[in-house]
């Protein structure tokens, strides 16, 4: 970049008083860097002192402390304590080197926690820790020790005295005895002489280097830098040079293209080139926390480590942002810059300041407040080459050098020239719009449009010259304004139904566009209606003016790039995190100040950029790294220990989470992750390096990680074992279980089968069986109806019989009877006719003959009855069995009485003797119970 363009690109940025001094003197001196981050004992958990830094291979940064060895990864600190105080690291492969007090060991990056390795013992002082040709050199102030790639240690004494700092140059070691000659070392072999003059007793060497052949620069303690050159010294003048003679050199690297790093004892670090330049300079003025500088390392293209007497610094030199007044903070809060007549005006809560470029050095300004200008200054604009201001105590206009008031109108935030009629200007303030007019060629208050709610905030013109104005809330307005009559007509476009569940409104010009946002939605004013914006805009708070095709947006908490031609947002390289945390909320100002280049004006400070720088950047992509994998139980919260690379996780610690680091020490870095198994897509994460999977299912998988932007990332594969009981063996054994469950219910089905078969035919017979029975019960009834039918007829032939041998009987003792009075009255018969009579009756009717008969026919019709009766009551007689079986064919004891030729009380009484011999109680009726036999 050249100096013309550094003198528009580079903007104020404090340097401290002992430095402006040197340069130039002035009451107030700024220079612009890049954005400082600086750590304290507080971030890093260790002591203030560090004395040395380096980086390792994939990119870690080692710090001796005086505590131990202090590792950075861009994300998380630890500290591995030593012995005594480190003073010296030194990073080579695997191996991080480390030097102090009695300590001469080394540390395995791959092992960490296995702790300090010693080397040998010693009771000297390690300073110092670099490699020459193929040993290791452990530089103490009186001796080097020097490591071969087999182990062993040699040592080389410094016979003559002590030296500061050794250098290796070309396979030799640079260094020089205290106040003496210059001399060149091969371990094991004879020193040589470099340079042997009185010259030197003057000073003491702290840094060598080689420029070009046979050429070396040498810096001093207290005198600077001088360059050696066939043997002669010969000091280098420059601003540069006095400044490291009055804060004293402590040690130097080479950066890039000409530029070197000098550590001060007591100034900070400068930044310059061998022609005197000062490119930048960092001290407790603006951002770091210690004047006193012990180490420096240039770990990439650009990235500078600063170790000091109080914490750590890092700088990325090449960044495309760069910053001013970013700490130390004396102008107050940032509320507008521009460039104006070759200087840069910026306006804070305590009033506009003017930044002068100096004259010889184009990233250094003089910074002064500019009269009349305190207080609270809200906003510049140039308008018809005129800088006005909006100002807390009125609107100014800048003449002279100095503020003159031109109205009285206070809180000022925007002015606008009328592209309808250039004669007229507008204001937005604290009451209302002002408006102004240009007359005999100046501007003059003209009247104020006040009739709308609270103050103004923006004001856009459109096509037609009416104009779209907001306030600092929920405020929107179109206003028509008729200018020779000053009427205003004023539509609330706030009512607006897409508003209805906005808090606040504010309008942008973007392209000859307006847009008004809100809370919770973006619409584009176009001819008089409200249109929803392109996608891109959804959900914004913030739109920057247009520089070059684009514009930044605050979209969702993040600052992004959006090209407004293409209407997409921009991938960039950088993270704005720090700058979008810093712009001033509801004041958010980012100017434009050339056509490609622009302003951040933020809480504490500005910072700049060049868009084309930003958008062409080559992204410096360094490969993510895994830095902690841990496997726990999420029920418990126990960790496993187990070693994944040899077997699988056991499923009780199928939690997982994820530790790493993209390296990235110049922002917050933003992390892309993609679990190959699990989930199909990236899925990115913005405020933390860790990530954390939840009972993750048995199975491979592959956890893949990057920084967002980049192609390269770190990878890990492991396996969870699938719990007891879906492991290959329990499968097993559920096919077993199935199978024999399948047996058995086949064999259970099939028992169930022949069992409901068996129970169907069960049924099936019992229901045969029934109409069977039924059938029978039927047979059974109607024969049973027969044999009652045969009994009772065989009864009632029973009885008839009986009754007919009744009758006969008495019909005989009739006629016996009437034989004999014939026999006696009638003298004529013959009694031996009447006898012959009596003996045929007799003959013809025997009773006990009758009585046979009787029983035969009733046996026939009472099977078994007299034997069971007699089997029951053997007490019984005949005479009881012949009653009995009269009783059994319900014969009355009317009827039996001329069978038993006895009255029928005898009968009666003949029956009751019968009940007494059978047992009978007198409920039980005789008839009865012969029923049943």
């Amino acid at each position: 970049m050249t100096r013309i363009v550094i003198i528009f690109l580079y903007l104020l940025y404090s340097i401290n008083s002992i430095a402006t001094d040197i340069i130039k003197p002035s009451t107030q001196r700024f220079i612009i860097t890049p954005r400082i981050s600086s750590f304290t004992k507080h971030d890093y958990n260790a002591e203030n002192q560090n004395w040395s830094v380096c980086s390792s291979e994939i990119g870690a940064v080692y710090f001796a402390n005086s505590m131990g060895l202090l590792r950075f990864d861009g994300e998380n600190w630890n500290l591995y304590e030593t012995p005594n105080v480190l003073r010296a690291v030194y990073c080579s492969g695997d191996t991080i080197y480390v030097g102090g007090n009695g300590i001469m060991g080394y540390f395995l990056e791959s092992n960490l926690n296995a702790g300090y390795h010693a080397l040998a013992t010693i009771y000297n002082d390690i300073w110092k820790i670099f490699a020459s040709d193929k040993y290791v050199i452990f530089q103490a102030f009186n001796r080097m020790y020097h490591l071969n790639e087999h182990g062993h240690i040699g040592i080389e004494r410094i016979e003559e005295g002590n030296t500061t700092f050794a250098y290796p140059i070309d396979n030799e070691i640079f260094y020089q005895l205290s106040h003496g000659k210059l001399i060149a070392l091969t371990p094991n072999a004879k020193e040589r002489t470099l340079l042997n003059s009185p010259a030197l007793n003057k000073y003491m060497i702290k840094y060598i280097s080689k420029t070009v052949h046979n050429e070396y620069l040498l810096g001093t303690l207290n005198n600077g830098l001088f360059q050696l050159k066939d043997g002669r010294l010969t000091r280098l003048p420059s601003a540069l040079n006095d400044f490291l003679i009055k804060y004293q050199l402590n040690k130097a690297i080479y950066l890039y293209d000409g530029y070197y790093a000098f550590a001060s004892m007591n100034g900070g670090v400068i930044i310059g080139n061998l022609e005197g330049e000062i490119k930048y300079i960092f001290d407790n003025s603006n951002g770091l926390s210690s004047n006193r500088i012990h180490g420096l390392h240039h770990q990439n293209d650009g990235q500078l480590w600063i170790a000091s007497d109080n914490g750590i610094a890092f700088v990325d030199l090449k960044s495309p942002f760069l910053y001013f007044n970013y700490k130390n903070n004396p102008l107050g809060t940032y509320y507008d810059a521009l460039s104006y007549n070759g200087n840069y005006y910026i306006a804070t809560n305590k009033g506009v300041y003017v930044a002068r470029p100096d004259t010889f050095h184009t990233n250094i300004f003089d910074i002064e407040l500019v009269k009349n200008s305190e207080g609270q200054a809200w906003n510049l604009d140039v308008i018809d080459k005129e800088l006005f201001v909006g100002h807390n105590n009125g609107t100014f206009q800048l003449v002279d050098e100095q503020l003159t008031k031109i109205a009285d109108v206070a809180g000022g935030y925007h002015f606008l020239q009328s592209d309808i009629d250039s004669s007229i200007m507008y204001e937005t303030s604290y009451y209302g719009l002002a408006v102004y007019t240009r007359q005999q060629g100046k501007w003059q208050f003209d009247f104020n449009i006040n009739n709308m709610e609270g103050l103004t905030h923006d004001v856009i013109e459109q096509n037609d010259g009416s104009l779209i104005v907001t306030g600092s809330l929920k405020e929107a307005y179109h206003i028509t304004i008729d200018h020779n009559s000053k009427k205003v007509q004023i539509e609330d476009i706030s009512k607006h139904a897409a508003f209805n569940s906005s808090n606040w409104i504010r309008a942008f010009n973007l392209d000859h566009q307006t847009y008004l946002v809100a809370s919770d939605t973006t619409l584009q004013f176009k001819e008089g209606q409200l249109i929803p914006a392109h996608k891109a805009l959804d959900k914004i708070s913030y739109i920057s003016e247009a520089i070059g095709n684009y514009c930044f947006i605050r979209k969702k908490g993040a600052l992004e790039l959006f090209n407004f031609k293409k209407n997409e947002l921009v991938e960039i390289p950088y993270n704005l995190t720090h700058i979008e945390n810093e712009l001033v909320y509801k004041y958010e100002n980012i100017t434009k100040i050339k056509e490609h280049e622009c302003f951040f004006c933020l809480s504490e400070g500005i910072a700049y950029t060049n868009i084309e720088n930003l958008t062409t950047a080559k992204y410096k992509q360094k490969p993510t790294l895994i830095t902690n994998i841990e496997y726990s139980n999420n029920r418990t919260g126990e960790v496993g220990q187990h070693d994944t690379i040899q077997s699988a996780v056991p499923h009780i610690y199928n939690t997982v989470k994820f530790t790493f680091t993209a390296l990235n020490y110049e922002s917050d870095a933003i992390y892309e992750f993609y679990l190959d198994g699990y989930s199909q897509n990236w899925q990115r994460i913005t405020s933390s390096n860790e990530v954390v999977f939840q009972d993750l299912r048995e199975g491979q998988y592959t956890f893949k990680v990057k920084q967002k932007g980049s192609s390269l990332y770190a990878k890990h594969t492991f396996k969870i074992a699938p719990p007891y009981y879906r492991t290959i063996y329990a499968y097993f054994v559920y096919g077993l279980l199935i199978v024999s469950l399948y047996i058995i219910s086949i064999s259970l089905y099939r028992h169930f089968i022949r069992k409901q078969t068996y129970k169907q035919l069960i049924a099936k017979r019992k229901k045969l069986h029934e109409q069977n029975m039924e059938l029978k019960q039927k047979q059974l009834d109607e024969e049973v109806k027969e044999l009652q039918s045969e009994v009772t007829l065989k009864n009632d032939k029973l009885s008839n019989l009986l009754l007919q041998n009744s009758k006969k009987k008495e019909i005989i003792d009739s006629i016996q009877q009437e034989l004999q009075q014939i026999r006696q009255n009638e003298k004529y018969v013959s009694s031996r006719h009447i006898d012959r009579l009596t003996r045929m009756i007799k003959s013809n009717f025997n009773e006990q003959k009758d009585w046979l008969m009787f029983e035969a026919a009733f046996s026939e019709a009472n099977n078994h009855f007299f034997k069971k009766l007699r089997e029951k009551h053997p007490i019984l007689t005949d005479e009881d069995l012949k009653l009995c079986a009269y009783l059994k064919v319900n014969m009355s004891s009317k009827e039996l009485a001329p069978i038993f030729q006895i009255t029928t009380r005898s009968v009666d009484l003949k029956k009751y003797r019968l009940k007494k011999k059978l047992g009978l109680s007198r409920e039980q009726g005789l008839n009865h119970y012969l029923q049943i036999f």
